[in-house]
């Protein structure tokens, strides 16, 4: 299975997201030494960004005041970012000798999970699928990721894992929530016109949806949404965008992107048409989470050349 999203014309595919910091400082020395991500040496001496590998996707740091930014100071539950990992237990363990907090584990149909956040509150998972999630339609796609990566191949459950933290894990979901359904697909499905791969229930959460869970195939990683009953109390999530989380897309033309989107009825507001990480048009979706376009300014971009972590540094 290819790595390309789909998508005609516009050809997108989530490859950058970017988190906003208060201080970036810490949030490096968490993303460097706590959770063990490998930074782009590109980008090693700006104060002002820090980028890491995560697979096929890039982590993009980026300080919040510089942006106009204001975090709110607690967790963000509008979007969850999994890391599918190769030992649980194992990154568990690590993560938590580190000082990272995880919620406890939960096992069920799709395999192994748990949540934990960054010094700013953005929400991640740690993953490992079960056996039975490995055969449905979003399998191939997670093997393809997997085999794909420069570092190393996915690895059975059991299997002995390195360092066991998240240098060789990779982001395999990210997850956007919301009350109605048909809003979301008739936006990811019929303006991005995404190619939905796999969809159905989720036991997580209780839905009556038909399909409550949508896995599309943007290229680098699954973007998912997750329908949440508005009654349900007992899977507190957002519904609704924050503005401390974007998600780029990655178009090789950024103006013939634009126009196309615009046809299809995207409104692009307000985000500098020039950043550290390339050129960049803003739009949203209907629930407000931030979505990008962005072109590349760097020929090498795409080599993910690393340093290693003793060489970073947090002043």
């Amino acid at each position: 299975m290819q790595l390309e999203s789909q998508v005609t014309e516009t050809n997108l595919n989530l490859d950058t997201i970017v988190l906003f910091a208060s201080d970036m400082v810490a949030s490096r020395s968490f993303y460097e030494r706590t959770l063990g991500l490998r930074p782009l040496a590109t980008y090693a001496a700006n104060p002002h960004v820090a980028m890491y590998a995560a697979g096929h996707v890039q982590i993009c740091l980026l300080a919040a005041a510089e942006h106009g930014i204001s975090l709110p100071g607690k967790p963000d539950r509008s979007a969850d970012i999994t890391f599918m990992v190769d030992n649980f237990s194992r990154c568990r363990e690590v993560l938590e000798t580190r000082g990272v907090r995880l919620s406890r584990t939960l096992e069920y149909s799709i395999g192994t999970t748990a949540d934990f956040y960054d010094p700013d509150g953005h929400w991640f998972s740690i993953y490992q699928p079960s056996e039975t999630a490995m055969t449905w339609p979003s399998g191939p796609k997670l093997q393809a990721l997997a085999s794909g990566l420069p570092l190393q191949r996915f690895k059975p459950a059991g299997a002995a894992s390195g360092a066991g933290d998240l240098a060789d894990a990779f982001i395999a979901y990210v997850f956007l929530f919301y009350n109605d359904p048909d809003v979301a697909e008739r936006f990811y499905s019929g303006v991005l016109e995404l190619d939905a791969i796999e969809g159905g229930p989720c036991r997580r959460i209780a839905t009556r949806a038909p399909i409550g869970v949508v896995k599309y195939d943007v290229g680098t990683t699954l973007l998912t949404t997750h329908h949440v009953e508005i009654e349900d109390k007992r899977f507190q999530v957002s519904t609704t965008g924050s503005d401390g989380v974007a998600f780029a897309f990655r178009v090789t033309d950024l103006n013939r992107a634009v126009s196309a989107l615009s046809r299809r009825g995207v409104d692009f507001c307000g985000w500098p048409s020039r950043s550290h990480i390339g050129r960049l048009e803003r739009f949203m979706d209907p629930t407000g989470h931030v979505l990008l376009l962005r072109e590349s300014m760097q020929e090498d971009e795409a080599s993910f050349l690393t340093i290693p972590a003793e060489a970073a540094t947090y002043n």
